[in-house]
C-alpha cells in the first residue's frame, strides 16, 4: 500500500497571516497622489487665466456683430414694410429701461418700429402700435450719430426721409469694447462695418 506524505498543517496559520498583511509600503496603488492633483489643478488655473482675455474679446466681438446685424436687419425690414404698407415706417428709440441715456442720440434702451399711418410725424400708440421691438444687450452702447435724433423715418419708396444715417455700436467698456458702424444712405442702402468708421 502506497504511503503519501501528510500535508503540513503547521504552515497554514502562517500563510493566512501573510495573506492578511497589508501591501508593502513602497508598492503604489492605483490613482493619483494629492501632490499630482494639486499640480494638475495649478496648470489648469494658469491655462484658464491665459485664455480669459482672448475669450472675453471674442464674446464682445460677437455681441457687437449681433447688434450691428440686428440694426441692419431692422433698417431693411423698415424699407420693405414702408413699401408694403404704403405708409412711412419709423424706427424710434425707446426710453425708460433703467439705463441712464446720455442724450437724444443714445439708443441704448433699444428701439421700436411702427407705421406712421396718418403721416403726422408722431407716434400714436393706440392707432399705430409698434409691430417690432429691438433690445440692446447690457453693457452695450448704440448711438445715432446723424443729428442726434430719436427717429429714422423711411418713406413709401424705401428711401430715408432725412438723408443718410450713421449708427455707432459698442459692446463692452469704452476702453476695451468692440466697435461697429451701421450706415444707411439716402437711397436706403445699408452697410455694416467693424470699428468706428465714417460712412462714405
Amino acid at each position: 500500500m502506497t504511503q503519501y506524505p501528510r500535508p503540513c498543517t503547521a504552515l497554514a496559520p502562517a500563510a493566512a497571516r501573510l495573506a492578511d498583511r497589508p501591501r508593502a509600503a513602497g508598492r503604489r496603488q492605483g490613482g493619483f497622489s494629492l501632490v499630482e492633483l494639486l499640480v494638475a489643478v495649478a496648470i489648469l488655473a494658469v491655462m484658464a487665466a491665459l485664455a480669459a482675455p482672448p475669450m472675453a474679446g471674442a464674446i464682445r466681438e460677437y455681441q457687437s456683430g449681433t447688434l450691428r446685424g440686428d440694426l441692419a436687419g431692422a433698417m431693411e425690414l423698415a424699407r420693405m414694410e414702408a413699401q408694403r404698407r404704403s405708409a412711412p415706417v419709423v424706427l424710434e428709440r425707446l426710453t425708460g429701461c433703467g439705463v441712464a441715456l446720455a442724450d437724444a442720440s443714445d439708443w441704448s434702451c433699444g428701439y421700436q418700429m411702427y407705421a406712421d399711418a396718418d403721416r403726422d410725424g408722431s407716434h400714436d400708440e393706440a392707432e399705430e402700435p409698434a409691430f417690432r421691438t429691438f433690445s440692446v444687450p447690457p453693457n452695450s452702447l448704440l448711438t445715432h450719430e446723424t443729428g442726434g435724433t430719436t427717429q429714422v423715418r423711411i418713406n413709401t419708396t424705401g428711401m430715408v426721409a432725412s438723408g443718410a444715417q450713421r449708427f455707432l455700436v459698442r459692446s463692452g467698456d469704452a476702453g476695451s469694447g468692440r466697435y461697429g458702424t451701421v450706415c444707411m444712405n439716402a437711397a436706403g442702402r445699408v452697410r455694416v462695418f467693424k470699428g468706428d468708421v465714417a460712412c462714405s
